[in-house]
């Protein structure tokens, strides 16, 4: 998930093709793009984000989206991005980008690399924190089964689970894949090494329902 921080310069690219034959082809007019926060389209002036993006052709079928991300949005704000476009005479629109805002501080932190990073995940995700514990004696780097109680699935996706006891102990990667029946953990990318059986981890962000 891509992360901006308030102020920071925002810049896209996407692309418009020949619905029948699905070549690159230029829109009939130039395309429109549209801003969603936290599931409300925002693009009244003069505060609205919407109305101060730009969208400029870059070449056959392809424009791309510029503009600031607007200092009065704040960590934790859910934002998509979705493009109005009629090819050929046909009308379509589709979301083509969607974002997390985290704190300025936060964000220079991830960037850094600091020893910071996970305190900003948690600025981004909320501050609720949820223990859990391996409870598989033969986990891989990337899924293993957990002793976490809920029975839905991808309850936990998009959040970022840390180890907190073992060799794995600091490191963290973000979850894309629960099963609520097996307890299975699946994340986006492999841990240094499989954890062992009884290892300790926190997820970051959890938000009791």
């Amino acid at each position: 998930m891509r992360l901006f921080k308030p102020g920071a310069a925002y810049y896209y690219e996407f692309t418009t093709a020949n619905p029948t034959t699905g070549a690159a082809t230029d829109a009939d007019s130039l395309p429109v793009a549209t801003i969603t926060k936290n599931g409300t389209d925002d693009g009244s002036s003069p505060t609205g984000w919407s109305s101060t993006l730009t969208v400029t052709k870059i070449d056959t079928g392809r424009y791309k989206i510029t503009g600031t991300i607007p200092s009065g949005y704040a960590a934790g704000d859910q934002i998509q991005v979705s493009v109005a476009a009629t090819c050929s005479t046909i009308a379509g629109k589709a979301v083509v980008d969607s974002f997390r805002i985290i704190s300025a501080s936060g964000y220079d932190a991830i960037i850094a690399g600091s020893a910071d990073y996970f305190t900003a995940i948690v600025d981004l995700f909320g501050h609720a924190v949820i223990s859990g514990t391996v409870a598989d004696a033969v986990a891989t780097p990337v899924s293993f089964i957990t002793n976490l109680t809920s029975a839905v699935n991808d309850f936990y996706k998009n959040r970022i689970l840390e180890f907190t006891s073992g060799p794995l102990a600091g490191q963290g990667r973000e979850i894309t894949s629960y099963n609520g029946s097996t307890k299975v953990i699946e994340v986006g990318e492999a841990f240094s090494q499989a954890p062992a059986d009884e290892d300790t981890f926190r997820i970051l962000g959890y938000i009791a329902p």
